[in-house]
This record gives structure tokens, C-alpha cells and sequence, in this order.
């Protein structure tokens, strides 16, 4: 899953992450949301490393060893037609929880 993570980052956003801090953030695994009785996800949570950048001849250029952590969630979506993988930045929020329509998956 992390070499999909890697693909979806990079195709995602303009600057690259360095290390992955945390997998799992919640500790319970993959979290099976059914959005309706038709469609269905499942979200991982990571934590990343990303580091300070600046723009240097119009390219981002890392910036000595400061950055931060920043928490994300990879969604599988394998009824999309376009892309099956996207990623949302951001911890688990009260939507997932609303109609209790979840299910742990370790």
C-alpha cells in the first residue's frame, strides 16, 4: 500500500513527502465506510514527513531539515471508474461516524 501512496502523492501534489511516520493511525486498521447501499470505500490513515520547501527557478527546493507532519487519509474507491485512489489530508472527522455505517478491518 505504501508504493500506492507514493503514486497517488505524487501524481497529487507538487512537492514530494519523505518518509511515512505512522501507518494506522487510529490503531484498528482500515476503515470500510458504505456511503450508500451502491458504493463503498476503504480508508487507510498515514502520517508523513513533509519537509519545508522553497522555489528556486520556479522548482521547489527542500529547505535544510525543518518540515512537518501531516496526517492523511488514502481512500480506495473500487466502484470509480476514473480514479480508484485518492487522498484527503486530515484526521478521521465525525462524517465517517454520522449514520454509523463502519466497519474496522484489520
Amino acid at each position: 500500500m505504501d508504493k500506492t501512496l507514493l503514486a497517488v502523492w505524487n501524481r497529487t501534489f507538487p512537492v514530494p513527502y519523505t518518509k511515512i511516520l505512522k501507518r494506522d493511525l487510529a490503531g484498528k486498521g482500515v476503515l470500510y465506510y458504505r456511503k450508500n447501499s451502491k458504493k463503498s470505500v476503504y480508508i487507510y490513515s498515514y502520517s508523513v514527513f513533509l519537509p519545508l520547501y522553497m522555489e528556486q527557478n520556479e522548482k521547489p527546493v527542500r529547505k535544510d531539515d525543518s518540515g512537518r507532519e501531516i496526517k492523511l487519509k488514502l481512500i480506495y474507491d473500487p466502484s470509480s471508474e476514473e480514479e480508484k485512489y485518492t487522498i484527503e489530508l486530515g484526521e478521521f472527522d465525525e462524517m465517517y461516524d454520522a449514520k454509523g455505517i463502519i466497519k474496522w478491518i484489520r
